[in-house]
């Protein structure tokens, strides 16, 4: 019963964050229970003194401003020019809260206080979460045209422009409905970033670039919330 329940929060925690167009590729349901299988029938590692030794694995709690090994490469490609201001998701979200301006609305519907997604005029939204006192960014989606990646790729580009941008996608099986449009996203992988271009009738109908290590702590922080009922 207790790896049914743990699968269906994960399923349902999957399901909202692929709504908030946020979201890498979800795994199938079975993928998820083999997984959970193994966690379950695995030996636990002791010791000499044969207690348990508690790991720890950093990188699934790593918490980025800006990922500083990466090459200025990763800043370039996931940077956008909006209202005269370059801004990348995977800059300081203080910063680019300040770039992008007065968002016209700021969302709280899924998540809470410290879990919002600012929406502004724009086009572009920026979802973010508070932890430790700090705002970070994970996600950044622009729905308006004129707002193009460094490869010239934008909404309204074909899916033809895309590939022969990115070439082929690292993924595009996740179907969706948005304002009455069906789509696929297709999504590319980067060591510190993705980008998810929705291709709607042939053409982008709306992109979104994802810091993957913040991505990773906001995944984490829901599935606590979520496991934990509040």
């Amino acid at each position: 019963m207790k790896k049914n329940t743990i699968i269906s929060v994960l399923l349902v925690t999957s399901t909202i964050l692929s709504l908030m167009g946020c979201s890498a590729p979800s795994s199938d349901a079975s993928e998820a229970e083999s997984e959970l299988q193994l966690s379950e029938s695995a030996p636990e590692e002791t010791g000499e003194s044969g207690e348990t030794e508690e790991t720890t694995s950093t990188e699934n709690e790593k918490t980025t401003d800006s990922s500083a090994s990466e090459s200025g490469d990763a800043i370039t490609e996931t940077t956008v020019t909006v209202n005269g201001k370059a801004v990348s998701v995977l800059n300081d979200a203080e910063k680019t809260l300040s770039d992008l301006g007065t968002p016209a609305d700021k969302n709280t519907e899924f998540w809470g206080e410290t879990m919002p997604v600012y929406k502004f005029d724009s086009g572009v939204s920026l979802s973010t979460y508070v932890k430790d006192g700090k705002e970070y960014a994970y996600c950044m989606d622009i729905k308006k045209e004129g707002i193009n990646t460094a490869r010239n790729i934008g909404v309204g580009s074909t899916k033809e422009e895309m590939i022969a941008a990115y070439g082929e996608p690292f993924e595009d099986k996740e179907e969706y409905e948005r304002d009455g449009n069906k789509g696929k996203i297709n999504w590319y992988e980067f060591d510190s970033y993705s980008v998810a271009f929705g291709i709607e009738n042939g053409k982008v109908g709306y992109y979104y670039f994802t810091d993957k290590a913040n991505n990773e702590t906001f995944s984490n922080l829901v599935d606590a919330q979520v496991m934990s009922g509040t």
